[in-house]
């Protein structure tokens, strides 16, 4: 969704309607989506796919991966080939991080593919411009020594029981805020891909010094967030975590990731693991003062609306 929103393309409808993810448009001058006609393709009651929301919303083309949407579905390469011959291709690969052994794309790899699917060159390259600059110029504020932090999907599970590591210098997208900002993985030694469920004993091991949360910077609200700080702080055995004593949690986001999530999501690390040089984190992607705004959010309506 974030790759065509990222053209000014607004979907017609999606796998769920997850309205977290409107939070980052919101936060843009001019750019807005009413999920009130946008259909939704998984019927969350029966837990499936409906073939017959397909052929009522006839999409010219399926932002999918086949893969994903065959696990999901129980459908069989029959049913894929159905949907292709009567409505439109099904187009799309996972780049959260490996699925299967087919080829893997990096972020900007996969948005040059859908760039070409919607004939949208112009606005590509000046996507490419923008987070040339906007990557240049953090990275050059960054200080030399680097903090560990250990990562994990989903969110950062108390009762250790699905405690989900991630190797931030894998091959995968969702790690690439805290990649790109030079961080030093706490897991490492394998890929973990996807991930790697460890127990306390291993994390209390590498002792991070900030806790990575991949995949909630909208999804958790302050409160909540501040909820599981408050729970590690009272655990009999995380709260010995440096990272817990010292309050060092750091959200991202990585599962929905395109352009548009890729700049607020590096703004959102940056001011979480260096507030000196880049300004208090405020806890919501909407509430950043102007003056540490790490990226020209009217620029980057132009070029979703086309204004390149």
């Amino acid at each position: 969704m974030d790759m065509a929103m990222s053209f000014g393309i607004k979907p017609s409808a999606m796998m769920s309607l997850e309205e977290e993810q409107l939070k980052y448009y919101e936060a843009l001058p001019e750019v807005a989506i009413d999920l009130g006609s946008v259909e939704q393709l998984f019927d969350s009651e029966s837990s499936g796919f409906d073939k017959e929301v397909f052929y009522e919303v006839d999409a010219d083309v399926h932002l999918m991966d086949p893969r994903v949407l065959k696990r999901y579905s129980g459908w069989t390469d029959h049913d894929l080939e159905e949907i292709e011959r009567d409505i439109g291709p099904i187009l799309g690969s996972m780049i959260r991080f490996p699925y299967g052994r087919d080829p893997y794309y990096t972020l900007y790899e996969a948005v040059e593919k859908v760039a070409k699917i919607f004939q949208r060159q112009a606005q590509y390259n000046a996507w490419v411009t923008l987070k040339d600059e906007v990557f240049a110029e953090i990275q050059s504020r960054l200080p030399d020594d680097k903090p560990t932090v250990g990562a994990f999907i989903i969110d950062f599970d108390i009762e250790g029981k699905n405690l989900m590591a991630a190797n931030i210098n894998a091959v995968r997208n969702d790690g690439r805020s805290l990649r790109k900002l030079g961080v030093n993985s706490a897991f490492k030694g394998e890929s973990y891909v996807p991930y790697k469920k460890i127990g306390y004993e291993e994390l209390l091991e590498v002792d991070p010094e900030y806790i990575g949360l991949i995949d909630n910077l909208t999804t958790a609200t302050s409160d909540s967030f501040q909820q599981t700080l408050e729970a590690a702080k009272n655990h009999e055995i995380l709260s010995e975590l440096t990272a817990v004593q010292n309050e060092n949690f750091v959200r991202s986001a990585g599962t929905n990731m395109g352009p548009i999530i890729d700049l607020f999501s590096a703004e959102a690390v940056a001011m979480q693991l260096y507030p000196d040089e880049f300004g208090e984190w405020p806890g919501s992607i909407g509430d950043v003062p102007t003056q540490h705004q790490l990226f020209d959010r009217q620029r980057v309506a132009d070029i979703i609306n086309g204004r390149v």
